[in-house]
């Protein structure tokens, strides 16, 4: 989880411009509980192939958005 998040973290501070980044479906889980500790089991046995997931990052914090429901 800290190499996956550490990762994202780059893209976004090294890009002024939406960075896209891809994985599989267990670091996206672990990346995304990072982000929403109410993110579990659950949302990666329901994880759909492929999956897309928008975080927002922001003064007031990380938004989740899952894109493909």
């Amino acid at each position: 989880m800290i190499r996956g998040v550490a990762v994202a973290r780059q893209a976004v501070e090294q890009s002024s411009k939406p960075v896209i980044l891809v994985t599989h479906g267990n670091l996206l889980t672990l990346i995304l509980k990072h982000f929403d500790e109410q993110v579990g089991y659950t949302v990666w046995e329901n994880l759909q192939n492929p999956d897309v997931y928008c975080l927002k990052f922001n003064s007031e914090g990380t938004g989740i958005q899952h894109m493909t429901q």
